[in-house]
């Protein structure tokens, strides 16, 4: 690989951070003890939340927050995007559990109240292994299906273990989609590079502004609205010290999923925004080599990268009827392609 593209894909994956990743909410703030349950929030009947931690093999501690009945019949993990940040900036994703469907968010090694792990584990191989334990951790009936519902980043962590760990999963769900190869996915990098540098130079002085006032001032950039009421939002009460975007960077090597995406035989849905600064880069290649069970692609008019701030409605509806109407690989074979627009 060339000095060049190394630079490139470490800016541009520091670039893929959300707007939070360096104002982030202290590691200790409103931690509840491992096994407590507290109501959802103005909910006319409150689902539990369950918040606790589970070990990894190379003595990560990793925190896990569960929405929903023990006993639903599907479970959706999901993967945030990033890398560097924790998983509290998708928690809108509550108001998508319910009695039947629980959602499991929690935070990657080294983020939010998870804990660091050692110098040379932050590579995917290791996102991988922790994503397979919250999985392995809510298998609990064979009748339950299990879902991973991943974002940016987190998608290139679920399209890894989807390849790895098929058998224990019912679907993937894939938001504004990372690329199964780094040559597709460098493209993407460009791209979104150049977008990002745009908007640097539109802000007047912006070495010189703090964390919170920087990452508000780039946060647009993420939007198809750059006037959108998140588009200026700020997620976190302070910015943590330590950021780990760089050490995932720098483990982060050569990937190809695209062999084995072509025999994966698991449903697998991605979204797409036609504003992403990232382009489709990622959708592209997917639906391109996945032959064996084509994947769903949707396309959300009018959204950015940020689809689940800008355009959330529209998301989770899209995210129900994948679930509630499952395609089996051969009817989805008889049907590709299966890319379609969404009502907008």
């Amino acid at each position: 690989m060339t000095a060049a593209r190394w630079r490139l894909r470490a800016s541009a994956l520091l670039l893929l951070m959300f707007s939070a990743a360096n104002c982030r909410r202290g590691a200790d703030a409103g931690h509840i003890a491992r096994g407590s349950a507290q109501p959802a929030a103005d909910a006319a009947d409150p689902l539990p939340i369950i918040e606790y931690e589970i070990p990894t093999e190379d003595g990560v501690t990793l925190y896990v927050r569960a929405v929903g009945s023990p006993f639903a019949s599907s479970t959706i993990v999901a993967v945030n995007g990033g890398p560097g940040i924790s998983h509290q900036y998708i928690e809108s994703l509550d108001e998508f559990a319910n009695s039947s469907r629980k959602i499991v968010y929690y935070d990657q090694r080294g983020t939010g109240r998870s804990s660091k792990p050692p110098a040379d584990h932050w590579g995917l191989h290791w996102q991988v292994k922790d994503l397979a334990a919250v999985v392995q951790k809510h298998r609990n009936r064979r009748e339950a299906a299990v879902y991973v519902l991943a974002f940016s980043w987190g998608t290139l962590i679920a399209i890894a273990h989807a390849v790895e760990h098929s058998q224990h999963l019912s679907g993937i769900m894939l938001v504004s989609s990372m690329a199964p190869s780094v040559r597709k996915q460098d493209e993407a990098w460009a791209q979104g590079a150049h977008a990002v540098e745009e908007q640097y130079r539109r802000i007047v002085d912006a070495s010189g502004l703090g964390c919170e006032a920087y990452k508000r001032a780039m946060n647009p950039v993420y939007f198809a609205n750059p006037a959108h009421p998140k588009a200026n939002g700020f997620i976190a009460s302070e910015c943590e010290p330590s950021d780990p975007s760089a050490e995932i960077a720098n483990a982060l090597v050569e990937w190809d999923f695209r062999e084995r995406l072509a025999s994966l035989e698991l449903p697998v849905l991605v979204v797409q925004a036609d504003k992403d600064l990232f382009g489709s880069f990622g959708a592209e290649e997917i639906a391109e080599v996945m032959t064996s069970c084509p994947a769903q692609v949707v396309l959300l008019s009018g959204c950015g990268h940020r689809v689940l701030d800008e355009c959330g409605s529209r998301l989770l509806l899209t995210m129900d009827d994948f679930l509630a109407h499952p395609m089996a690989c051969a009817e989805r074979r008889r049907r590709r392609p299966l890319s379609t627009p969404d009502a907008g």
